[in-house]
């Protein structure tokens, strides 16, 4: 590993900013335009990809999904919303042909351009999402329990701010505190899922299929045994059996690739790339003859995905923990990890004695969740904008960060005076958006 020391980011002078923006799903955010409609290689489901990305029950950053239950007669019914898109209360359906995975569609592309039974999931950190969907009049309405949190059924809304990436909330603070637009989803096996909510009484309470599967829209409860991890039931066995509470998410797409950037240099988005070709031991940033047009400044992104230095794929480890990969090298994907045991100034790319077996050369998905210097932390900020944290060093989470005012030729860890508060040491998010410093955007690459 080079030894070569980088100037420690300072803070600097720039306006704070409000957070605002919507949250990159599918390609929003400053580096690219929104991707609102599945390309074509998405519209088969689940795509292997999202399958694998599913594996050892943990989900994607940001992914779009039916949620299908069975707890009605036995067969696999989409919960959707229905009168085109304009009920006020999701509910189970299947169309003409039946439980054939596809909402009883013909196939899984009509299933994505109707919209009604199209969730959208976008990760808040950890295993809690928000969940919209666009069916009532093309703009992604957040799922919510109204009412201040006590409503019986779930519905759509979008507070004072409209469609901001919060819910129309003010910041993703505000979201996480109000709890109405929260959602956890706790992994049952088989990509089964129980789906909760605490903005009632500060309890998780699980969305279920009440009247012993009977009732027409979801409703949240707690059988006899209370918040115990099952819903209230005695085990997993019984609530697996019972069906009320359980769903099954049904990945329909995720982005396969991102392109991460970083403004923080002089005001322009510029890719994290391995540079020289890929030869390159740390990243970079760079745009190439184009600029910051999207796509790293090359002619589009399947030029980018084709030349590989500035495409990353992200492997969920689970509670909020990513394994960053990238193949411009030789072809194998190689994790991005701190070396020198967490020690190391700079990221560098590298692959255990397992080599390319899908988990950074460990033994196992498992174990690489715990090997902290290849597990990095992704909080949100909200317009697809995040922190990326690695507590390899000493177990703090330390945050990525493009040092020296945003001059560093690579980046490195650190933490502002305030330490690990969430904030990178920064008095506010505002104070850390503002700065740029620590603020990584992250564009799918569909």
């Amino acid at each position: 590993m080079s030894n070569q020391q980088g100037v420690r980011g300072t803070r600097s002078s720039w306006a704070r900013g409000l957070m605002v923006g919507a949250f990159g799903l599918f390609g929003a955010g400053a580096c690219g335009p929104a991707q609102d409609e599945f390309p074509p290689e998405a519209l088969e489901a689940p795509t292997q990809q999202a399958a694998a990305l599913m594996e050892g029950h943990v989900l994607p950053l940001s992914f779009a999904a039916t949620l299908h239950n069975t707890s009605r007669n036995g067969a696999d019914e989409c919960l959707i919303m229905g009168g085109n898109g304009q009920s006020e209360f999701p509910s189970r359906y299947n169309w003409d042909v039946g439980a054939n995975g596809h909402c009883g569609m013909s196939n899984p592309a009509d299933v994505i351009s109707n919209h009604q039974a199209i969730w959208r999931f976008i990760s808040l950190g950890g295993n809690k999402y928000v969940i919209t969907n666009k069916s009532q009049n093309g703009t992604e309405e957040c799922l919510i329990m109204s009412g201040n949190g006590q409503a019986t059924h779930p519905s759509r809304y979008l507070w004072g701010s409209g469609p901001n990436g919060f819910c129309g909330m003010a910041s993703v603070a505000e979201l996480l505190a109000n709890k109405q637009a929260v959602w956890t989803l706790n992994p049952l096996g088989d990509n089964k899922y129980t789906i909760t909510n605490a903005s009632r009484n500060g309890t998780e309470e699980c969305l279920i299929m009440s009247g012993n599967g009977q009732d027409t829209s979801p409703s949240r409860h707690l059988w006899g045994s209370g918040q115990n991890g099952f819903c209230g039931l005695s085990s997993a066995a019984e609530l697996l059996a019972n069906k009320q509470a359980v769903w099954r998410v049904h990945v329909r797409h995720t982005p396969s690739q991102y392109i991460i950037t970083n403004a923080s240099r002089n005001g322009t988005e510029e890719c994290l790339i391995m540079g020289g070709n890929g030869q390159s031991e740390f990243p970079s940033r760079y745009n190439w003859d184009v600029g910051a047009n999207g796509s790293c400044g090359l002619a589009n992104a399947a030029e980018v995905v084709a030349n590989k230095q500035a495409a990353w794929t992200l492997k969920p480890l689970g509670n909020g923990k990513y394994a960053i990969t990238n193949a411009s090298r030789n072809g194998t994907e190689e994790c991005l990890i701190m070396g020198g045991n967490g020690q190391s100034e700079f990221p560098s790319r590298y692959l255990w004695g397992g080599g390319a077996n899908g988990y950074c050369g460990t033994p196992s998905l498992a174990e690489l969740a715990n090997t902290a210097q290849a597990a990095w932390t992704l909080q949100p900020l909200g317009n697809s904008k995040y922190v990326i944290t690695n507590a390899s060093r000493n177990g703090t989470e330390e945050c990525l960060i493009m040092s020296g005012n945003g001059q560093a030729e690579f980046p490195s860890r650190h933490l502002w005076d305030g330490g690990a508060n969430g904030f990178c040491g920064m008095a506010s998010v505002d104070e850390l958006l503002a700065n740029k410093q620590a603020v990584w955007t992250l564009t799918g690459i569909p």
